[in-house]
């Protein structure tokens, strides 16, 4: 049978597939993640009557059977989207349905929005230094339709009064391939999440108290994501397929060997080459004596200065060499 796939926004809570497909969205969403479904409604219906960025509700179908929901905001000032959910039914992820979805997603935000200049997406909420291995998968999903992992530390502002701010990976997708991004833009980008996405949604359903505590958190994680990029006047974006984060990190970990094993081939070649360089010299000094023909002689000194010449190459480039190779090395694994 052909597999027909169809988007649908559903513009409020009263369209017959929005609650299914709420019921959808908190049957695969993480507990500690998830959004009251409440209050989803209530924003779906309030919000873009309020405020000038729009919300979206986006259903995926296959067959004209609802399988997909998206939630997803644009903000105008800033030109960008972010997308907070994307939930595909079980039944249904072995068809390629999440590559469907986010290649709707993004025409869908195309025709919406012609002039956007980026799409965001966040993944996970995790106290600890590594995503789990859910989101690993969807961070390499993400990457696969073109979006890069921001390389600095983010965190998403609590998603209720008893949790911490959690650590997040920031994901972002541009029509022009980019590989790292002004902090002042950057900068602008986090801000209006956190200001325009998160605490308006706080204050619209938090007492006053509960806001002036939210709003006072959210302005400490700008001040801290500052000071942390102070000395950056860019923000790069990679193409690792595991996650770097200060700490024990398994990406850390990882990368350490890998550059110990190669710091030790290097030694090692540059051990020989320099043991080669002595014998081959000895030779052409002492070959009449030694009773050597004097092209093995030459050989030998030749191939001494080659593997010299090779490691001061090496030497002298050892940083992005090094860099290059335990990335791609990272990358295989």
């Amino acid at each position: 049978m052909k597999l027909i796939y169809e988007i649908k926004e559903l513009k409020s809570s009263s369209h017959p597939d929005f609650i299914p497909s709420v019921q959808l969205y908190l049957r695969y969403t993480k507990p500690h993640i998830r959004t009251d479904s409440k209050e989803i409604a209530h924003w779906l219906d309030v919000c873009n009557k309020k405020y000038r960025d729009p919300f979206y509700i986006l259903a995926l179908y296959l067959n004209k059977k609802l399988i997909g929901f998206s939630e997803l905001s644009y903000f105008h000032e800033e030109q960008f989207a972010i997308i907070d959910y994307v939930v595909i039914d079980e039944d249904f992820r072995e068809r390629g349905a999440f590559n469907v979805f986010l290649g709707e997603i993004k025409q869908f935000i195309k025709k919406q929005h012609p002039e956007y200049n980026y799409i965001i997406g966040e993944v996970g909420a995790h106290s600890g230094n590594q995503p789990s291995r859910e989101d690993r998968l969807l961070i390499r999903s993400l990457k696969m339709m073109h979006l890069g992992v921001i390389k600095c530390i983010y965190h998403s502002p609590r998603m209720t009064e008893y949790e911490d701010p959690q650590r997040s990976v920031l994901m972002i997708y541009s029509p022009h391939k980019i590989t790292e991004i002004n902090k002042e833009l950057f900068l602008q980008i986090v801000s209006a999440i956190y200001y325009k996405y998160y605490l308006r949604w706080v204050n619209e359903f938090e007492s006053d108290k509960e806001k002036i505590r939210y709003t006072r958190e959210v302005g400490e994680l700008i001040n801290n994501l500052e000071a942390k990029l102070k000395k950056k006047k860019i923000v790069e974006i990679n193409g690792y397929n595991w996650i770097s984060y200060d700490g024990d990190s398994e990406e850390r970990l990882k990368k350490f060997k890998i550059s110990r094993i190669l710091i030790i081939a290097f030694s090692v070649l540059l051990a020989v080459a320099i043991s080669v360089f002595f014998v081959g010299g000895i030779f052409w000094i002492l070959k009449e004596y030694l009773n050597v023909k004097p092209s093995v002689a030459k050989s030998i000194f030749s191939l001494a200065i080659i593997l010299v010449l090779v490691c001061w190459v090496i030497l002298t480039n050892r940083v992005k060499i090094f860099e290059k190779v335990v990335d791609k090395l990272i990358d295989l694994f």
